[in-house]
């Protein structure tokens, strides 16, 4: 969005690169700086463990999720951003999809998981159920929570990880 703002994206596509190579360049680098910034919190949380209540398993686990959530936000800006015109709309749209995808969809998916179950029985029976469990899933604060309160279980993070990659990577193709 910036380069057709700027009205240097032609300059840009002289140089021969390909699609690819300007979105692997523009996108990962932006990424790769807030995973860095993301990853320079990591000894400060870890003082967590020492104070109790946390284990570092907790903490590494909750920045797998911190680090997957903004691989799928980043690819989803990078779309929008090739998509829009200009940048104020594609944070909109960014914004938009966000909303949609984090709150909305997640609390449609509760309202109808616990209408259509029976009562003491939460295992899904439907299609239906099992999207919305996966979409509950999915959903980064559901996750983190999980991880805050799990008791002597340890709560899996990798089908949360591995929907964000996906979704990610769907993004970047797109």
């Amino acid at each position: 969005t910036e380069e057709k703002e700027d009205q240097t994206l032609t300059l840009l596509r002289m140089t021969r690169l390909s699609p690819l190579a300007i979105l692997l360049g523009k996108g990962t680098s932006r990424m790769l700086g807030a995973l860095l910034l993301l990853a320079a919190q990591v000894p400060f949380t870890l003082l967590a463990v020492t104070l109790g209540g946390v284990s570092t398993a907790q903490v590494l686990r909750g920045y797998a999720v911190l680090g997957a959530t903004l691989f799928l936000l980043c690819n989803l800006a990078l779309l929008c951003s090739v998509v829009c015109r200009t940048p104020l709309r594609s944070a909109v749209w960014t914004g938009i999809h966000c909303t949609l995808a984090f709150v909305v969809l997640p609390f449609i998916c509760i309202a109808a998981e616990f209408r259509n179950t029976a009562p003491y029985s939460f295992a899904p029976q439907s299609p239906w159920q099992h999207f919305a469990l996966g979409t509950i899933e999915a959903n980064p604060v559901y996750m983190l929570a999980m991880l805050l309160f799990e008791s002597r279980t340890p709560v899996s993070v990798a089908k949360h990880v591995w929907v964000n990659l996906g979704a990610g990577a769907v993004c970047f193709l797109l």
